[in-house]
């Protein structure tokens, strides 16, 4: 996406926050790990715009100052804590050359399941989907470099990150929308909240420790139901992807009115007339032009109207076909 156009369309707040963790990155550059609040979808992609979040390489990580990295308290988290440690943390990832070690944790033949929704209140997805985490061949688990540098900082992080096991009673379907309006109700702002995963028993939730104290002793009901809170951990074979439909297709050209007409069923010209109504969202920022061009790793996002299919969408590919002279267009569907 264009840098100029992300320039033109952030907000003070947003730009505020850029600075701030330039000054966290500085802070951490002399000794000092320093973190933001939690971030949304869209302000983690202006830092990753701004060269605040440069690709992790344990070959290159202890030749930089500072690292700069996301974590939200487990991989895959949408909401996330933008993380900012000295360059010596890189020596907790260990020796690279032996892959028996590094980079993989042990899988178990009991490794358990974990149903849950996304977090995404936001655009696009559905509040009452559900997302299960899937649970790889028997073997070996890859371990991202964020969690393990998350894992050597996890007495600075504490403050930050918290988990919380939230038990439903049973009584009522609580849907994810649930859970976030009774604990903003408690006057917790958002930016204290990270992910909500919701299972059929209740919920986890990662907060700030500030806001976990407040939950602990304040939130007794979700709608009509009543729930107990308790401080957790999450299970050292916890792993959580969300949930997609495959998506397949073909458009005339890499334009952004070509790929939201193939995702959302409508025809070019509607396509066009979504997008100069604010309705399309490419990238968490309200698309510009019809003409704008699209790439592979682009998240779309249409919103809800009438005769629309709706949804939030990460295209994976886009290659030219051999018979028809077309683009083959391969994107994944937020269940």
């Amino acid at each position: 996406m264009n840098f100029a156009l992300i320039q033109a369309s952030m907000t003070d707040g947003e730009r505020m926050l850029v600075n701030h963790c330039r000054e966290l990155y500085k802070r951490a550059g002399n000794s000092v790990p320093s973190f933001s609040r939690y971030l949304s979808p869209r302000e983690q992609y202006i830092l990753k715009a701004f060269g605040l979040l440069p690709t992790l390489s344990v070959d290159t990580l202890a030749d930089n100052d500072a690292i700069g990295f996301l974590w939200g308290g487990f991989d895959g988290a949408e909401r996330a804590v933008y993380c900012a440690l000295p360059s010596y943390y890189a020596y907790s990832l260990g020796d690279t050359t032996n892959d028996d070690d590094v980079g993989f944790s042990a899988y178990s033949e009991n490794n358990s399941t974990f149903a849950a929704q996304s977090d995404r209140s936001a655009n696009g997805g559905s509040d009452d989907s559900t997302d299960t985490p899937s649970i790889p061949p028997r073997g070996r688990l890859p371990v991202s470099i964020e969690s393990k540098l998350a894992a050597a900082a996890t007495d600075e992080l504490e403050k930050i990150i918290q988990i919380l096991r939230i038990d439903a009673g049973g009584f009522a379907h609580l849907t994810h929308r649930d859970y976030l309006g009774s604990i903003t109700a408690l006057g917790i702002d958002r930016s204290k909240l990270g992910d909500i995963l919701v299972d059929d028993g209740g919920a986890y939730l990662f907060c700030s420790e500030a806001a976990a104290e407040l939950i602990l002793y304040e939130l007794r009901t979700i709608g009509r139901d009543g729930v107990k809170v308790k401080k957790t951990t999450l299970p050292d074979d916890f792993i959580y992807n969300r949930s997609f439909a495959d998506e397949s297709g073909t458009i005339a050209s890499p334009r952004l009115d070509a790929i939201v007409s193939e995702l959302a069923h409508v025809s070019r010209e509607r396509a066009k007339e979504l997008i100069s109504r604010g309705l399309v969202e490419q990238n968490y920022f309200a698309a510009a032009s019809p003409d704008a061009e699209i790439s592979e790793g682009d998240v779309i996002t249409v919103k809800r109207d009438s005769g629309v299919r709706n949804g939030k969408f990460i295209l994976d590919s886009i290659t030219p076909s051999r018979r028809s002279g077309r683009l083959v267009v391969r994107a994944r569907r937020y269940q």
